[in-house]
This record gives C-alpha cells, sequence and structure tokens, in this order.
C-alpha cells in the first residue's frame, strides 16, 4: 500500500516527539509495536523513557535501508520487521499498544486510512497512539496546496508533493473531527485529540494532533 517513495527514500527524520502521557502508559510487561518505525528513532527514545522487561517489541516499515538503521541502533529485545502495516504478519491482539507517527499523512486515500487503522486495531489489545498533521489553511503556502490537490485528487487536505517536476508522493492533512472519525469507525471506542503545532521534515511548522484512541 505504500507508495514507492517511502519504500526506496532515504532517511526521513522523525519531526515528531513522543507524548509524555503516552509515555506513562508504558511499563514492564506492556507491548509495543510501532508501525512506520523508520529507523527506530521513536522506539529508541520511548524505550529509554520507561521500565521494561521480556514483552514483545516492534517496529515494521516499508524501507529496507531505515530498517538496517533501526537494527543497527541495537536495542535490546525490540525486533524489526518489513511489511505492509496494511497486512501486519502478527495474530490478533498481538501487541498492548501501537505507535503512529506521521504515518496516516502519507496515504493517499480514504481507503488505504481506514484499511490500515483497521489492521492496527485487529493487532492491538489496548490502544493506537498517533501523532500527525491537521489542516492549516490560514498559511497561504498549504491553502494554496488543498486547493490545487481538491481539483488533481478530489479530496481537500490531499495534496502531490513535488521536487520541482518530480512527483514524490501524495500527502493528507486532517480536519480533527475527520481524524477522531476515521479511529473511532476501526473499533477504537474511546478517541482523545488534543490539538498542537507540529514541525513538518520541510521545516514548516503547522497544526498537529496527538491522538490516543483505546479499545474499550
Amino acid at each position: 500500500m505504500a507508495e514507492d517513495y517511502w519504500k526506496t527514500v532515504g532517511r526521513v527524520p522523525s519531526s515528531l516527539p513522543v507524548d509524555p502521557a503516552f509515555v506513562e502508559l508504558i511499563g514492564p510487561g506492556v507491548s509495543v509495536v510501532d508501525l512506520g518505525c523508520g529507523d527506530g528513532r521513536t522506539l529508541a527514545k520511548l524505550a529509554a523513557s520507561v521500565a521494561r522487561d521480556r514483552a514483545p517489541w516492534a517496529g515494521v516499515d516499508v524501507n529496507p535501508a531505515a530498517l538496517a538503521g533501526a537494527a543497527a541502533r541495537g536495542l535490546p529485545g525490540i525486533g524489526f520487521v518489513m511489511a505492509d502495516i496494511a497486512e501486519l504478519p502478527f495474530a490478533d491482539r498481538g501487541f498492548d499498544y501501537g505507535v503512529m507517527h506521521a504515518v496516516l499523512t502519507t496515504l493517499a486515500t480514504p481507503a488505504e486510512r481506514r484499511a490500515v487503522l483497521a489492521e492496527a486495531a485487529r493487532v492491538l489489545r489496548r490502544g493506537l497512539y498517533a501523532s500527525d498533521f491537521l489542516l492549516t489553511p490560514q498559511q497561504p503556502l498549504y491553502r494554496e496546496r488543498y486547493a490545487r490537490g481538491r481539483v488533481e485528487t478530489g479530496e481537500w487536505g490531499t495534496f502531490r508533493v513535488m521536487d520541482g517536476r518530480r512527483y514524490l508522493y501524495t500527502a493528507h492533512h486532517f480536519a480533527p473531527d475527520e481524524l477522531k472519525d476515521l479511529f473511532s469507525r476501526a473499533g477504537f471506542s474511546r478517541v482523545t485529540l488534543r490539538q498542537v503545532l507540529s514541525p513538518t521534515r520541510s521545516g514548516n511548522v503547522i497544526g498537529g494532533a496527538i491522538v490516543l484512541a483505546m479499545k474499550s
């Protein structure tokens, strides 16, 4: 499901920190999977912040180079797997919590976003922590992108990211209610969303959201 860009691009620095409220949920006996883990930066920071035991932790990504970088961190007890996050190689309810940092924004269509969240709900027992980007039409750059993107994709907030004339990938920014509804429809019964300011990978600061979606 991931676009080719995300399978082959070099290291993409994560611009989003781990939320302290999520860190408080993780302790001994709690298992975690990072969906779209990249080079393992988020899992490394989380592992350094909590007490752990033998509960399984894992990271999943489609980029071989990123996964090699993650494995090279030598994080004890954390395995890294190459897989599509819409088809996870894990049993139902195999992990307590999942993490998604700036992943939904890279999924080009509503159907892809629904499929990924439904798969996340399948493999998680307790909940999913996500951070992502919100619509920021008050900034002229993004207002123009959204307007052009609606013509190109048919969806407000979805736009093609270009490097000059070269197409890189399609991104989507969310309305808060749209984002909460996605999690609810995937089977998360308690969804809280906090709006923040978030830096993007290109260095812009736009509206962001921190979501904690619980199964019960």
